[in-house]
């Protein structure tokens, strides 16, 4: 658990609680800083658990969550997450992985009010997001833009409308460890894309099971008729 803002003047404060299961960077931080506000910004259920328990939280975020959250704090707090499609389309689990799978190099984060139904509640806010490069790229650049949409939506006085979401939603599957295996068939581009969507810490990364060892990719990039990358090996559990 960290938090910006000064705690002897917290219960004079705002309260704002951010969820993040990736990296907090010092531009998010900046992105959120305000002199009237207290945020603490927490990356697991247990932490989350324990700031509502003790403080008087007036709003919560959550940005790239990976839990889902009780239908009472729900129904309490009306939280606000993220997601990193263009809702209704790429509802479920690992948005990212999945888009880049499909040859995708732009999407939206979409920015919305949470309730029961996963990634179904209606949409605050559309920005534009390049899902070029690494993963870990990636999400240190959507979770920046996701806490400029949080600041201007709180000095909004969180006034944007809720605008329900329109279409046929299309829904992700999560993905396994095992589909972190380097595919067997294919081009030098999509090894590429297989590489870097798995290129953060907390994820399965790319992989390649030669006898007793292990082999793990990370930092790839192409060049001409050829993939060149950064390998972890070891011996196989």
């Amino acid at each position: 658990i960290s938090s910006l803002g000064t705690g002897a003047r917290a219960g004079l404060m705002r309260q704002i609680l951010i969820g993040c299961h990736r990296p907090i960077t010092h531009a998010m931080c900046a992105a959120l800083a305000h002199p009237e506000e207290v945020v603490f910004f927490v990356g697991s259920l247990d932490a989350f658990d324990r700031v509502l328990a003790v403080e008087a939280i007036d709003r919560i975020f959550l940005i790239f969550w990976s839990w889902r959250i009780p239908a009472d704090v729900i129904e309490r707090y009306k939280p606000v997450g993220f997601h990193m499609t263009s809702l209704p389309f790429g509802r479920g689990g690992h948005p990212l992985q999945n888009l880049i799978e499909s040859g995708n190099a732009h999407t939206e984060l979409c920015m919305l009010v949470l309730d029961a139904e996963l990634d179904a509640g209606a949409v605050l806010d559309r920005q534009p997001l390049c899902i070029e490069g690494p993963a870990d790229e990636i999400y240190a650049r959507g979770g920046l833009l996701a806490c400029q949409r949080i600041r201007a939506y709180l000095d909004a006085g969180c006034s944007w409308p809720a605008i329900p979401q329109q279409g046929i939603p299309v829904e992700f599957q999560r993905r396994t460890p095992a589909m972190s295996e380097l595919p067997r068939e294919g081009g030098l581009e999509g090894l590429l894309r297989h590489i870097r969507m798995l290129d953060a810490e907390g994820y399965p990364h790319a992989f390649i099971e030669y006898g007793a060892f292990r082999l793990e990719l990370r930092r790839a990039t192409l060049r001409a008729d050829r993939v060149l990358t950064d390998c972890k090996i070891s011996v196989r559990d």
